[in-house]
């Protein structure tokens, strides 16, 4: 059997696979690539760009070339090669399209695509001197066409990926790290232990308190009494115990500014 006939019933057989019912028709009446439908357009943005694409180079054959010339129109290899480049085109651009993060990955898609890029490489190994006459290049034109259509139904076969769920709430491991009334005991212990240091020093005479010091001071024992006279039953969230657990921190940092100034 001729090499370029193998493969042109290589691709028709290909393409018949790859359609759902019937199949194609080898012949001068294979129906041309912006016939072939697909579903996928409505849905995914990369789909209707090789959807697009293959209409497009649908559009440049009938430019060039229409449906296959007969013998008496010289359908020329320079007429296949450029039909040939087409196809090329329309593959990396069904593949680009598969590739994108919102189509989803389907093993059958990749054996399609596979098949598909390993007929296109043979067919783009032909040389002029394959074809014995004119007949053979219409052939082999006819096995262009058909694999467009293949590439058409592969893109029919092309899902939309789910979409993406949004990053679990961390909650738990917030909740987790959320302070307890218990927590915040032992907390306003150490800052009214913290208070009384302080204080202790500065009635002592071991070190002189300035006015702004002073100050600081007295406005840390009011707020200081005020949290003590708080209790568990006053906390109706854990939001409340969160605040009061922030104001003791902020407390501490003053008691330990006005500390650190005395040293």
């Amino acid at each position: 059997m001729k090499k370029f006939l193998a493969l042109s019933l290589s691709a028709l057989m290909l393409c018949g696979a790859l359609t759902a019912c019937g199949g194609s028709t080898a012949g001068t009446e294979t129906p041309s690539p912006a016939e072939t439908s697909a579903p996928v357009a409505e849905t995914s943005a990369p789909a209707t760009e090789a959807t697009t694409a293959e209409a497009a180079a649908s559009d440049d054959k009938a430019e060039s070339t229409g449906t296959p010339k007969a013998s008496g129109e010289g359908f020329t290899f320079a007429d296949l090669q450029d039909n040939y480049a087409l196809l090329s085109d329309l593959y990396d651009k069904v593949e680009t399209a598969y590739m994108d993060k919102s189509i989803a990955q389907s093993d059958e898609v990749e054996s399609n695509l596979t098949e598909a890029k390993d007929l296109i490489d043979q067919m783009g190994e032909l040389k002029e001197t394959d074809f014995a006459d004119e007949k053979d290049l219409l052939e082999m034109n006819d096995a262009i066409y058909n694999m467009c259509e293949a590439l058409g139904a592969i893109v029919d076969k092309m899902e939309e990926a789910p979409a993406e769920e949004a990053p679990a709430e961390e909650a738990p491991a917030e909740a987790s790290e959320s302070i307890t009334f218990e927590d915040l005991q032992n907390a306003y212990a150490e800052l009214v232990d913290h208070y009384n240091t302080i204080k202790d020093a500065a009635d002592s005479g071991a070190v002189t308190l300035d006015e702004d010091q002073t100050d600081a001071m007295n406005k840390a024992a009011d707020l200081i009494n005020e949290i003590g006279e708080i209790s568990e039953d006053d906390f109706t969230s854990q939001e409340d115990i969160d605040s009061i657990g922030a104001s003791i921190v902020s407390i501490d940092e003053v008691l330990a500014s006005v500390a650190e100034s005395l040293s």
